[in-house]
């Protein structure tokens, strides 16, 4: 009984001193990413996945909510490929942010409109949208963020 009651004891002391706060992260928060990984238009298809970071932290009342350099998601939205036996051959390509990580571990879903680089029809050059690209994006869905 008495181990039972040291059990408890410790279980509460523990408890208090790893308390979370939730705060409050509105659907419309900007972010800032940026694009980690060159992607090429003749390399890439439909759905692929790609690597973004955080730029700089998300917060609200002084609490990190999203840390900056925290990888996020995006994906190839829209492709077009270079045709050396076509004469306008326009390659293009287009990618949209998809979600990130909070602090606490969510999946915090974003929207934004689709990043999309083009080149000159006839040019014969791949679309490329380079490392170190900056997207803006906002939260999907208001939700609430633990932080210690």
């Amino acid at each position: 009984m008495f181990r039972l009651f040291l059990a408890l004891l410790a279980l509460l002391l523990f408890a208090s001193f790893t308390s979370t706060e939730t705060i409050y992260l509105g659907a419309g928060t900007p972010i800032a990413l940026t694009v980690n990984e060159e992607i090429n238009s003749e390399l890439v298809e439909i759905g692929r996945v790609v690597e973004l970071l955080v730029k700089s932290d998300v917060t609200v009342d002084g609490k990190v909510l999203i840390a900056a350099g925290t990888l996020a998601e995006g994906s190839v939205s829209e492709v077009s490929k270079l045709c050396r036996a076509c004469a306008y051959s326009c390659p293009s390509i287009s990618i949209k942010v998809e979600n990130v990580q909070a602090v606490d571990g969510q999946r915090v879903y974003l929207k934004g409109l689709p990043h999309t680089v083009k080149k000159a029809c006839g040019s014969y050059q791949a679309a490329k949208i380079e490392i170190g690209t900056t997207l803006r994006a906002r939260i999907l869905n208001n939700m609430r963020i633990g932080v210690e």
